[in-house]
């Protein structure tokens, strides 16, 4: 699938007796793309234009969207030839991931101190789709 539109959002602890802050933005892309480099550099600009120092943020995240299949694309106008490019280096980044194992070969800007894991400290049980969380009786 190829993104059309991406928004950056951040917020801080609701919760919290803190000062808080909230904030999203939304770039329609004039090419949509499947691309994690240019994915990547639109969610930078976003958060720099929506980021304020002095807040402590709970949750940051990006959601992609006007979503489209990647093979219906049509050819852009400038820069087909470096998106060409773009997207053989992702397939090239994919086959070395298959091969050798998940993250093997990323982008810089992903925290190689270890994978991010959301917190699931108040999460319902999975009955239906993890057998080790179903009901025991004895």
């Amino acid at each position: 699938m190829a993104a059309g539109a991406l928004t950056v959002f951040i917020h801080t602890n609701r919760f919290n007796n803190e000062p808080q802050y909230g904030n999203a933005a939304t770039f329609e892309l004039a090419n949509a793309t499947d691309t994690t480099d240019e994915l990547l550099a639109w969610a930078l600009k976003g958060l720099g234009r929506i980021y304020r120092h002095g807040f402590r943020y709970k949750k940051v995240g990006v959601t992609l969207l006007n979503l489209k299949l990647a093979e219906r694309l049509t050819v852009r106008l400038f820069g087909q030839a470096d998106f060409e490019r773009a997207q053989r280096v992702m397939r090239a980044m994919d086959e070395i991931n298959r091969r050798l194992g998940r993250d093997t070969i990323r982008f810089g800007i992903v925290n190689p101190a270890g994978r991010w894991q959301t917190k699931a400290l108040r999460r319902s049980r999975r009955y239906t789709t993890s057998l080790k969380e179903v009901l025991h009786v004895k």
